[in-house]
């Protein structure tokens, strides 16, 4: 006789490959489930990389905002060297140690400018030292360095790194009539330097067109480059040229040469050519000439200036009008 028995190791043996088949089927979802549509992940580095920034961009930011970081200027040197020579003599009032490196500034301080500034006699007992010549040298430089100050009170906290007090001063003078103080003020509107102020172009063309009507050079020629590009104004070439010429006329060496460009192509102004080689000559002789550039716009030493290139296409009697007229100019002073 036969007993039938449920053999225990075939119930583990299906109980195991049911598990086996459960883990690989939800293995399979997961890893089919995550898998992203054609080109998604492309799209993900795409999304999460940076904003590239061009180099432009990079070299202007690093422009602007050196444009307005303070600088020690003459006299903090000179006064850094003071204190190195005093030091070095011992009389800091927080006295350092003597060093070879203070001793060596000291004496080239008082050889380059021994010229300028000699040191005093020598005392009856005691020979001065190059450290008493450097110290006396130093103290002559900064006493030039404190009369080459500006005197102009805005210019001085600007300096210093005052900016809203510098530009406080500017307005409430500028709004008084200063016609310097109007074009600082529009300057510095117009650059809206990091750290200083916010740029408002239409504020700084304000206050620069105040300026500029009250026959300030600087500013009339401002106000052309404005009209010009567009800047804070409309843009204008005829307008453009007519502050040109207005600052030309008073000698502004830039607007010499924009008003010559603008003769010479009669762009915004009547052509004329003569009177274009005339203001080329003057901004010449105040040393502003163009680039040397070839016919495709790049700089090539061997290339003639705009000046050369008008004076050669001109004939010989046209050049000595133009010579004339440059001759007899007279700047307006006013």
């Amino acid at each position: 006789m036969s007993v039938s028995m449920r053999d225990p190791s075939r119930t583990l043996l299906f109980g195991g490959v049911a598990f086996a088949a459960a883990l690989a089927g939800a293995g399979f979802y997961l890893f089919f489930a995550n898998v992203p549509e054609r080109g998604a992940a492309t799209q993900q580095v795409a999304a999460a990389a940076p904003q590239k920034i061009e180099r432009a961009d990079i070299e202007r930011m690093k422009q602007e905002r050196n444009a307005f970081a303070p600088r020690p200027g003459e006299r903090e040197i000179l006064s850094a060297k003071i204190e190195l020579a005093a030091r070095a003599r011992g009389e800091y009032p927080a006295p350092a140690v003597r060093g070879e490196m203070a001793s060596a500034d000291a004496r080239e301080v008082a050889t380059a400018d021994e010229a300028a500034a000699p040191a005093a006699p020598p005392a009856a007992t005691t020979a001065p030292t190059s450290e008493d010549q450097a110290y006396t040298a130093i103290q002559n430089r900064v006493a030039m360095a404190e009369a080459a100050e500006p005197k102009e009170e805005g210019e001085r906290l600007f300096r210093n790194g005052l900016y809203p007090e510098a530009l406080a001063y500017w307005r409430q003078k500028a709004e008084a009539g200063d016609r310097w103080a109007a074009y600082r003020l529009g300057v510095e509107l117009l650059d809206g330097k990091p750290g200083v102020v916010t740029r408002d172009v239409v504020e700084g063309a304000k206050f620069m067109l105040q300026s500029a009507k009250a026959n300030e050079p600087r500013a009339q020629f401002e106000m052309g480059t404005l009209y010009e590009y567009g800047t804070g104004v409309p843009a204008d070439l005829a307008t453009a040229s007519e502050w040109y010429r207005k600052a030309a006329e008073r000698g502004h060496p830039q607007a010499q040469y924009n008003y010559a460009t603008m003769l010479e192509t009669g762009d915004g102004v009547l052509e004329d050519r003569v009177e274009a080689l005339k203001f080329y000559t003057l901004a010449a002789e105040q040393g502003f000439l163009s680039p040397p550039v070839d016919e495709m716009g790049r700089v090539d030493e061997s290339a003639t200036t705009a000046l050369d290139r008008l004076r050669v296409s001109l004939s010989a009697g046209e050049v000595r009008e133009a010579e004339k007229r440059a001759a007899d100019f007279k700047a307006i002073e006013d």
